[in-house]
C-alpha cells in the first residue's frame, strides 16, 4: 500500500479519462479513500514512532547501560562492605522499578502497534481491491462487462430524474456514444450495443469488493427481454404509439438486422416487410433503425458518431 501512491494516481487518472468514467464512482471512491487515509496513516505512524517508540528505545538503552554499570561496578563484587551492599540493594530496587515501567510501556506500545498495523492491513485490502477493479475496468478485454456497468449507471441516473424528464432515447444515445469512444471495431460495437439492451445477459462478475458492488450485482435484475429499464420517452412521436413501449430494445434489434443486411440501401425497407403496417410507428422505427445499421456496416456512420446519429434521427 505505502509504495502504491503513484500506481493509484495513474489508475485514478485512467478511470476519469475513460469513456465510461462517470459509472466508476465506487472504484474512484476506493482509490481516493486509500490515497487520503494512507497518507494520514503514514503521518500518524511516523509521529507515533517519533514521539513514542524512539523515546522508549532510547530509555531502554539507558536502562541497559545502567544495569551494565551496576553489575560491573562495586555492586558486581562477590563481597562488599555493608554500606555498599545497602547502596546496591537500593539501586537494584530502582532498576527493577525502571524495568517494570519499561515493560508496561512496551506492552502499551505493542498494543498501539497492533492497532496501527490492523488499520494498515484494512487499508491494504482496499488498496488491493482498488488496483484490481480499476485495472479490470481499464482492460479492453473487459469492455463489455464495463459497458454493462455503464448502462446500469445511465439508466439509474435517468430513473432518478422526475418521471416527466426521463428520456430513454437520449440515454440510448448516451451509452452508444460512450461505447463508441472505447470500441472502434464496428462489429464489436454493434454486438455489444445491441445485445446488452435486447437480451438478458449474465451479471458483471469480474469485480471484487466489500461493501458489495450493488450496481454490478443489480444489473441482472434490471435487464431482460421484458425489461422496464427503457421506454419510448424521448423518441420522436412518429416512432411510437404507446409511451410504455421499449423502443430502445426494438430499434436496437432493427439496427442489428440492418447491419447484417447484404442488400442495397433502397432494399433495407423490404427487410422489415413482416412488420405489420398497422403498427405504423414501429414500422417507421424499423426502417430508420435498419438504415442506421446498414450505414454503420458500410462506413457511412461510425461507432464514434453513432450515438449522435441516434439523438439527431430518433430523439425528439
Amino acid at each position: 500500500m505505502f509504495d502504491g501512491r503513484a500506481q493509484l494516481e495513474a489508475l485514478r487518472d485512467g478511470l476519469r479519462a475513460d469513456a465510461f468514467a462517470d459509472a466508476y464512482w465506487i472504484f474512484l471512491d476506493d482509490i481516493d479513500y486509500v490515497l487520503q487515509h494512507g497518507g494520514d496513516l503514514l503521518d500518524r505512524m511516523s509521529a507515533w514512532y517519533t514521539s513514542v517508540c524512539q523515546p522508549l528505545i532510547g530509555e531502554q538503552q539507558r536502562y541497559e547501560a545502567a544495569v551494565a554499570g551496576h553489575n560491573g561496578g562495586e555492586c558486581g563484587a562477590s563481597e562488599a562492605p555493608e554500606d555498599v551492599v545497602a547502596r546496591c540493594a537500593a539501586r537494584k530496587t530502582e532498576l527493577d522499578a525502571w524495568k517494570a515501567n519499561l515493560e508496561r510501556r512496551g506492552t502499551d506500545v505493542e498494543r498501539q502497534a497492533g492497532v496501527l498495523n490492523a488499520e494498515g492491513a484494512d487499508l491494504d485490502a482496499i488498496f488491493q481491491r482498488a488496483v484490481l477493479n480499476a485495472s479490470n475496468l481499464l482492460d479492453l478485454d473487459h469492455t463489455e462487462q464495463a459497458f454493462r456497468l455503464y448502462i446500469f449507471h445511465a439508466v439509474e441516473l435517468d430513473k432518478s430524474t422526475a418521471s416527466q424528464n426521463r428520456d430513454s432515447c437520449r440515454v440510448f444515445a448516451r451509452i452508444a456514444t460512450a461505447l463508441g469512444r472505447r470500441v472502434t471495431n464496428q462489429d464489436l460495437f454493434i454486438d455489444y450495443l445491441v445485445r446488452n439492451v435486447v437480451e438478458r445477459r449474465f451479471d458483471v462478475n469480474f469485480f471484487t469488493g466489500d461493501p458489495p458492488l450493488e450496481p454490478v450485482k443489480a444489473w441482472g435484475r434490471e435487464f431482460g427481454s421484458r425489461t422496464e429499464a427503457f421506454n419510448a420517452k424521448g423518441f420522436k412521436k412518429t416512432f411510437y404509439d404507446n409511451i410504455a413501449e421499449n423502443q430502445v430494445r426494438h430499434v436496437a434489434g432493427y439496427m442489428r438486422s440492418g447491419y447484417g443486411f447484404t442488400g442495397t440501401a433502397a432494399q433495407v425497407v423490404s427487410l422489415f416487410s413482416d412488420v405489420p403496417k398497422s403498427e405504423h410507428a414501429d414500422y417507421r422505427l424499423a426502417v430508420e433503425g435498419g438504415q442506421m445499421g446498414w450505414q454503420l456496416r458500410r462506413g457511412r456512420l461510425t461507432s464514434a458518431n453513432f450515438g449522435a446519429a441516434i439523438e439527431s434521427r430518433l430523439c425528439d
